[in-house]
């Protein structure tokens, strides 16, 4: 009678569709019809650490869902300036690239979340519990510590989605368990910066006692680790840092110098983990044994060019510059249907790779130079690596996460020619970037050029080492992608339209903080398309300058009736679901009050 009723349990548990959080009332229509957690005895089914572990699985498992995949794409991808709509017919995703957001569109749910989040409170309530009380024999306190400090920081990383996303939301810390608890909590909304504050003070408490790694490089990559919560808390505390700057910019300044000791420790620790595998590597080029970041490196040659690091990354997946990505597989039948769905889908059947509802926008893909302000230049493997270019029709699809390996035919111009593998859409087992190396020093970069406009406004690299090196890191990534580029100042004969400025070796002696931050937003632009991270990257400048009209111009490229249209720092957040406010909403009794900006679309 146990095996049967902790299978079932566990089925309800693990379906998503019944364990939701108390700020997630808009989804009891659906968890409804299936039947209530207050029928199955649960205090019988936390009764040893394989029940804690299969809703710890759970909980990781939630996030390769489309609902929260898609939700990330629509939140933090498809407002920003990187990609297109390709389907017209998709009005949603139209008025919202206008800058009009429509509380009564689906895409503003955050059930998906909350659900995740319930996963890690259950994990962090009932683990704590059978420590407590001894449930377990064999669990012990040392086996609970690793797995509570994964749980905080994977319930962190759902909050911090819907913090980018929404900006002040309820803020639940404790477990649902029945419809009838759901249904009784009316909770109000939490600041963003708050939330960020508590989920950093959890973070900074238990990350020393998370695992270095896993018994598989699966595990590794796809559940937290030390250094992915830390990456995680430099995240977490460069967005606190921006939402501060205008009230408390002695606050601000801490956040941005935490963001960068966080940062900074990750990438000495891969740089230690990367000159070790070097050094008994005896294949490994000189180049290879003297970079100074530990990035997977492009070897130039004089015929095609296998893209190393696009398909050490993308292809074959978890590669020594991941820090955390969501797992998909063949062995566990989960599909990363987001990609096929918006991104881009290869057609065996054509024997081809077809744009799905979104393509990237062309204004990255124009270049005829090899450093453009915006885009990709000639040179850029990036370019091919994020769209196919070649394809036959003006609006080009993704290529990123689709094709499993590129080769380049000519390094001095990637759009001549390439050769690529792709999956189709019955086998798209892409893993879902989280944070890989190039994001954790692009993020340690910015951190250090907001604390230096905090603290010495102007001062230049030739003064502060730190600054300087900010600027070689950046630049590092643009090295990587570039091979054909040099600096003007590089030995040897090179054509003049390869040798790059940005490459030289006292390239930072005149620079300053504010051109460090530049350089930074339009790095990311050309490395995350397709992540969900663009429109995110908009809105914390937003928040740190409080210029919104500015932001939008300078640091994206924006149709003026948008820049018009998000004249408060409101309007570059989403609206609350208008089938919350339905459940949760001060006018029928809750607690939560719909965005002022987007109050005029709501349905009264």
């Amino acid at each position: 009678m146990k095996k049967n009723i902790l299978n079932t349990t566990a089925r309800l548990l693990l379906a998503g569709g019944l364990v939701v959080s108390a700020a997630s009332l808009s989804s009891c229509e659906d968890f409804l019809t299936i039947l209530p957690t207050n029928q199955i005895p649960e205090e019988n089914f936390w009764e040893d650490k394989n029940d804690l572990e299969g809703v710890r699985a759970g909980a990781y498992q939630k996030m390769t869902q489309s609902g929260i995949t898609g939700r990330i794409l629509y939140w933090g991808e498809f407002r920003g300036d990187n990609l297109e709509l390709n389907k017209m017919e998709n009005t949603a995703i139209m008025y919202m690239q206008d800058g009009v957001l429509q509380p009564t569109d689906g895409m503003f749910s955050w059930a998906d979340f909350y659900a995740g989040i319930n996963y890690c409170n259950l994990v962090l309530e009932k683990g704590q519990q059978m420590i407590d009380n001894g449930t377990d024999p064999s669990f012990s306190v040392s086996d609970w510590r690793p797995v509570k400090a994964e749980m905080l920081a994977l319930r962190a990383l759902y909050y911090f989605y819907l913090v980018r996303a929404y900006r002040d939301v309820p803020f639940v810390t404790a477990s649902v368990h029945t419809d009838e608890e759901a249904l009784k909590s009316r909770i109000t909304a939490t600041s963003g910066a708050e939330i960020l504050e508590s989920l950093i003070n959890d973070l900074e408490g238990c990350y020393p006692t998370a695992q270095n790694a896993y018994s598989t490089l699966r595990d590794t990559k796809g559940r937290f680790t030390r250094n992915s919560m830390r990456t995680l808390l430099a995240d977490m505390y460069l967005w606190r840092g921006c939402m501060l700057k205008a009230s408390n910019s002695a606050a601000a300044k801490e956040c941005f110098n935490k963001a960068y000791e966080h940062s900074s420790a990750v990438l000495a620790y891969m740089k230690a983990e990367y000159d070790k595998d070097i050094k008994n590597n005896p294949i490994a080029s000189a180049e290879e044994k003297t970079q100074a970041y530990p990035l997977i490196r492009i070897e130039p040659s004089t015929n095609s060019v296998y893209d190393a690091p696009y398909t050490q990354i993308f292809g074959n997946k978890n590669s020594d510059e991941s820090l955390f990505e969501v797992q998909y597989s063949q062995s566990d039948n989960s599909l990363n249907s987001s990609i096929s769905s918006y991104l881009g889908v290869f057609d065996d059947k054509k024997n081809k790779l077809i744009a799905s509802i979104m393509t990237v926008a062309s204004s990255l893909l124009n270049s005829t130079i090899v450093n453009p302000t915006v885009g990709f230049g000639k040179t850029d493997f990036r370019m091919v690596e994020t769209a196919h270019v070649r394809y036959e029709e003006t609006r080009k699809p993704m290529m990123k996460n689709i094709a499993t390996n590129l080769t380049i035919q000519n390094m001095e111009n990637v759009t001549e020619g390439y050769s690529y593998s792709c999956r189709n859409s019955s086998e798209q087992y892409g893993n879902w970037p989280v944070y890989r190396l190039t994001d954790l020093m692009l993020i340690r970069a910015e951190a250090y050029a907001r604390y230096k406009l905090l603290t010495a406004a102007g001062q230049t690299g030739n003064d502060d080492a730190k600054l300087t090196e900010a600027f070689a890191s950046v630049n590092a990534i643009f090295e990587r992608s570039n091979p054909k580029c040099v600096g003007t100042d590089a030995p040897g004969d090179v054509e003049t339209q390869f040798q790059v400025e940005r490459l030289n070796v006292e390239y930072a002696k005149d620079k300053n903080a504010s051109q460090l931050l530049d350089l930074v937003y339009r790095e990311r632009q050309r490395e995350f398309v397709g992540e969900g991270k663009r429109w995110f990257d908009i809105v914390r400048q937003a928040e740190y300058s409080g210029d919104f009209k500015t932001t939008l111009v300078n640091y994206g490229s924006f149709k003026s009736t948008v820049t018009n249209r998000l004249t408060s720092i409101h309007a570059f957040y989403c609206p609350i679901y208008s089938e919350e406010l339905k459940v949760n909403g001060v006018e029928y009794g809750g607690g939560l009050v719909q965005n002022p900006v987007w109050d005029k679309y709501s349905k009264k």
